[in-house]
């Protein structure tokens, strides 16, 4: 999996309030939980963004390096805003090299352009976005792939379908639904058959006329 080292520093600032104001000057707040305990701490905003895509930040250790120590963590959550998707604030859980840790990796769908049921006309639905496993740091893989060219009209692709990557446990529901495939939705009749009743009372109204 891919490791990242990452500069941080402590952090004073507290609340609302003092959260808002480390973000007005380029940082991220943050917090740093095992052990017990949890330590207030601050990221670079142009540091963080530069070297992690968002969508895969949640699949990465890091190495936090905070007051001259370095300290493995993943990220636990992240809280984005709904609007802008400006990062408004992130969880880092310290792991222990060689221990088991529950983390959640993102799903991504493969061969989308040459998928049989899109392909036929039908309508492709993800219902899981990413999927919870355990595994020691070193093993995290950075996204689950889904194959899924051979998916039919009416088929789907279940948690249970997935072969995980070596000394990986996927502990998701086996019965979830990851992705299927619709039928299409039919359009709706633009006209409609007119009684034949209806069209003699016209017609002998217009005579009447």
């Amino acid at each position: 999996m891919e490791q990242i080292a990452l500069k941080a520093d402590f952090r004073e600032e507290r609340g609302r309030r003092g959260s808002k104001r480390l973000r007005y000057q380029g940082w991220i707040p943050a917090v740093m939980y095992g052990d017990g305990d949890s330590v207030p701490i601050k990221v670079d905003k142009k540091e963080f963004t530069h070297k992690i895509p968002v969508s895969k930040a949640e699949g990465i250790l890091f190495e936090i390096q905070v007051d001259g120590e370095s300290t493995p963590a993943v990220i636990r959550e992240m809280q984005l805003d709904p609007i802008t998707e400006e990062i408004l604030h992130v969880d880092f859980y310290k792991v222990t090299r060689g221990k088991k840790l529950t983390i959640s990796v993102p799903i991504v769908l493969i061969n989308r352009d040459i998928c049989a049921g899109v392909k036929a006309g039908g309508v492709l639905e993800e219902h899981l976005r990413e999927i919870e496993i355990e595994c020691i740091p070193s093993k995290i893989p950075s996204s689950v792939e889904v194959d899924i060219a051979n998916l039919s009209i009416g088929d789907a692709i279940h948690v249970r379908d997935i072969q995980p990557p070596e000394g990986v446990d996927i502990l998701q529901d086996p019965d979830d639904v990851i992705v299927l495939v619709e039928e299409p939705v039919k359009g709706l009749e633009t006209t409609e058959e007119v009684p034949e009743e209806v069209e003699e009372e016209v017609a002998g109204e217009k005579e009447e006329e």
